[in-house]
């Protein structure tokens, strides 16, 4: 078979009895769009070799190459695929080879299709995750050494500082930030410029999640645990093993699950919701949160020992309130990513529109600042984005035009570059009546326009 003989995210069904490979090929095909059926591991294996496989499910019996040599030629070959090995009642010592061997789940025989199904779709959803992250680490790390994490506030270079000093470590890591401060950037920041960076990065945002079903989608279940776990899941601690779980919010978790992950930070294992097998994870844990975790610890919401336990390094992320002298480069970082999104290029500000960013106390953080650059982008008429494109709650906030606030650590060059901008929005854009107020010639202001790239108004 030639290269690309089969579509992307391929399911592999595997087995010599021609029946059963049938019978399941059928079920799948009506649920996932590429399926395809073997009756021997060689075949499945040159498959696997020439095209692009997320998944394969294969009898554990087979003449030939077995379904345990067939899992070991896969990972071998590319570790990302998934495997679902199908094994007979008296075959459990091979099941638990397999799944040392890296088997994403095994299924005893005789079998529910339905349940294959639903371990099939969990086992294409971390092939998925792991090919996100692979691609996300990529772009991370090119960005992160670009300032990716923009700031150069004094309080912004103890975050990158701070970042560097943990990424080489296994510490678990709390960060402290209000909403849409980038607290999940720092935590993939730290993840991808680690010893882990090639393992999974996974995301589990505790307060979306229904608090009862928190715990089945941490530790996973049993088929059988509870009604409506018609198959085994497995849970995002042994989706992360030798990676990372970024647990989001994690002030919102409860009480009773906060003992549970007590136990399985300390012992490094955990029992799936309705088992008894024990299983062991290395696991590097980065939790964040907008709420001040003492004060909870306090008031009875939030367990002291897992507070000890999480708050071995702490990063605090300043609300964009406090650094305002960063905006104008956030704001140049966010137009460079634009066009993908608006298919239209803006080479910058207006002075005024800048100067009504910077007077804006931003409750919203980073994520409204992009939300409101895109906005603008969208609603400008030509290359330039004015203060009528601005959101109506940012056009008419009043500033003492003789004030420029700017925080410690800020260069000397972008406190003239604030300076010349505020005060050409101060005068409507006058060069002649800014380099006036600012004491230097009209030909300076011009020269330094050029130099910092200054938009303004035709």
């Amino acid at each position: 078979m030639g290269a690309n003989t089969y579509p992307r995210e391929t399911i592999i069904v595997v087995d010599d009895d021609r029946g059963t490979a049938h019978l399941i090929t059928e079920k799948f095909s009506k649920v996932f769009p590429n399926v395809v059926k073997c009756n021997n591991g060689k075949d499945a294996l040159r498959i696997v070799e020439t095209t692009d496989v997320a998944v394969v499910i294969a009898d554990i019996q087979m003449p030939g190459l077995n379904g345990l040599e067939l899992l070991k030629k896969v990972k071998q070959f590319n570790k990302n695929v998934e495997v679902i090995i199908v094994t007979g009642h008296g075959e459990v010592d091979s099941a638990v080879e397999a799944m040392k061997l890296g088997a994403y789940d095994y299924i005893t025989k005789p079998f529910n299709v339905l349940d294959l199904q639903t371990q099939a779709t969990r086992a294409l959803e971390k092939f998925r995750l792991v090919g996100e992250n692979t691609r996300l680490k990529t772009h991370l790390i090119r960005h992160f050494d670009n300032q990716n994490l923009i700031g150069r506030a004094g309080n912004m270079k103890e975050v990158f500082e701070s970042i560097n000093m943990v990424k080489d470590t296994d510490s678990n890591v709390i960060i402290y930030g209000e909403t849409g401060s980038g607290k999940e950037m720092v935590a993939r920041a730290i993840h991808y410029r680690s010893r882990r960076s090639d393992e999974p990065f996974v995301k589990v945002n505790c307060a979306a999640i229904p608090r009862e079903l928190l715990e089945s989608e941490l530790f996973g279940h049993e088929k059988g645990a509870f009604t409506g776990a018609i198959a085994r899941r497995i849970g995002r601690f042994e989706m992360a093993d030798r990676g990372t779980i970024f647990l989001d919010e994690i002030g919102d978790m409860s009480l009773e699950l906060q003992a549970k992950l007590i136990i399985a930070l300390q012992d490094r294992c955990f029992e799936r919701g309705g088992g008894t097998t024990t299983i062991s994870v290395d696991v590097r844990v980065i939790a964040a949160t907008h709420s001040d975790l003492a004060q909870c610890v306090k008031n009875g919401t939030f367990r002291d020992d897992l507070y000890y336990l999480l708050n071995v390094v702490a990063i605090v992320i300043p609300p964009l309130k406090k650094r305002k002298d960063d905006v104008p480069l956030l704001v140049e970082h966010i137009l460079k990513r634009l066009p993908s999104k608006t298919s239209k290029k803006i080479e910058g500000l207006a002075p005024e529109a800048m100067q009504a960013l910077l007077l804006y106390d931003w409750p919203g953080n980073v994520r409204e600042l992009e939300n409101v650059i895109e906005r603008a982008a969208v609603m400008a008429k030509d290359s330039i984005i004015y203060l009528k494109d601005l959101p109506p709650h940012l056009r008419n906030l009043d500033a003492d035009a003789g004030e420029i606030t700017v925080g410690v650590g800020t260069t000397m060059s972008e406190i003239e570059r604030l300076a010349i901008m505020q005060t050409l929005a101060s005068v409507n854009g006058s060069k002649k009546k800014a380099a006036e107020l600012l004491n230097v010639s009209e030909k300076s202001i011009y020269n330094k326009i050029k130099q910092y790239s200054i938009a303004m108004t035709k």
